[in-house]
């Protein structure tokens, strides 16, 4: 048995007989991630002409030196032990032959799954086992981190939408749904786009994700049919009817209350505690509608507001990366988005929706408790996965490497 280099149609029909299912392990990925700076491997282990097992292998410098990564880890049966000790020994004579230092990977072994209130649901019995055995292969396990400090995420959100998309509407949870009904009335409308709308994706997304404007484009074009972009557009002729119809009805609240206070001699402090918040809401929707206004005076075609970009794979679809425009945050356009695209998708038999990685859900963490608290409000089970692992695969090398950042800093003083 020996490691080769595959081509893309081997690989493709490796991952199909054994049911694969990573976008992150495809050479789609790996061709859109050399305009990223890495260099790219398909390779696989065989024998006798069988593929037992393979993986991408991503490669680009770090302090000078070769370092590989290999998304969502090796695409082999962990439980397998022999297979993962032959596979092991025989990536890392490959990889240290071509001067790489060692390879890190996330792959995708479970650890649990939880619901969306965090009740455990599933433990993988073969757990323990597979981790002491990459722990006794060499593997060194970068720890079970609770935010986003590995390759990829530890802990990702998805959503069964095999059953019909009313049943998966009705399990959100209830003030979700409401912003989605607000969302559709106030006239937000979903798009599907292409190339040309890739652009507004990378605005909204630039600040939190570190890659070029190319990147998106690369994603887009590599994954071809099973990659698709939607995006929301205000249509600020019915969102200023909207907006009067909400202003012209709190007016009348508003002087209902007034006329009754009037009445009341007394001044009942209740009636007039009702009257202080129905001038706050007045209030609010004068802003609106002033806004409306000078909205549709601007952007009289309406203004895009929130985008998504969709990879699907097998039975999955995956929400690669999404964003939305914070000035119109008010408007809810990235729940209506999304809510539709599960509701599109479930419609053409897909089985799951992946909406992408979570913090801990037993964590807590200012910056990102507004992202688990959007994910689980639609009700997903939330997979935990092993984390980081890094294997070494020369040592001397990696001694250097190790060592280079001191010695760089010595060179300086």
């Amino acid at each position: 048995m020996n490691i080769v280099e595959l081509t893309n149609k081997q690989f493709n029909e490796y991952v199909i007989k054994n049911n694969y299912n990573s976008i992150f392990q495809t050479p789609e990925y790996a061709n859109a991630m050399k305009n990223q700076g890495y260099t790219t491997l398909l390779l696989g282990l065989v024998d006798n002409n069988n593929i037992l097992g393979a993986t991408i292998i991503l490669i680009n410098l770090k302090k000078g030196y070769k370092y590989a990564y290999a998304s969502r880890g090796f695409l082999i049966d962990y439980n397998d032990d022999y297979l993962v000790e032959i596979f092991t020994t025989e990536i890392k004579k490959y990889l240290s032959k071509l001067d790489i230092v060692a390879i890190k990977l996330s792959p995708m072994i479970i650890k649990n799954i939880y619901n969306s209130n965090k009740e455990l649901i599933h433990h993988n019995e073969d757990y323990n086992k597979i981790y002491l055995q990459l722990k006794s292969l060499g593997y060194y396990h970068l720890g079970y981190n609770n935010y986003f400090e590995a390759i990829k995420p530890r802990f990702e959100a998805v959503l069964d939408i095999s059953k019909p998309y009313y049943e998966t509407f009705k399990n959100i949870k209830k003030g979700f749904r409401t912003k989605i009904r607000n969302a559709d009335k106030t006239g937000i409308k979903v798009y599907k786009g292409d190339i040309n709308n890739i652009q507004d994706l990378y605005v909204y997304t630039k600040k939190k994700y570190p890659r070029n404007d190319f990147y998106f484009a690369d994603i887009y074009n590599n994954f071809g049919s099973n990659a698709e972009l939607f995006y929301t557009k205000l249509d600020t002729k019915k969102y200023l009817v909207e907006c009067q119809k909400n202003y012209q009805m709190q007016d009348s609240i508003n002087t209902q209350l007034d006329n009754q206070i009037l009445i009341n001699v007394h001044h009942n402090e209740k009636l007039i505690n009702k009257k202080l918040i129905a001038d706050k809401v007045l209030h609010n929707y004068r802003t609106q509608l002033v806004q409306a206004t000078n909205l549709l005076k601007d952007y009289p075609e309406g203004i895009i507001t929130a985008s998504i970009l969709i990879i699907i794979n097998n039975d999955t679809v995956y929400l690669y990366m999404d964003g939305y425009d914070k000035k119109y945050s008010h408007l809810n356009s990235k729940h209506l988005l999304l809510w539709k695209l599960i509701e599109r998708y479930s419609n053409l038999g897909y089985k799951k929706f992946n909406l992408g990685g979570v913090i801990n859900i037993f964590s807590s963490n200012e910056r990102y408790n507004g992202l688990n608290e959007f994910k689980l409000n639609f009700r997903p089970n939330i997979i935990e996965y092993l984390g980081d692992l890094e294997l070494i695969c020369n040592n001397k090398l990696y001694f250097m490497y190790k060592n280079s950042i001191p010695f760089k800093n010595f060179l300086k003083k």
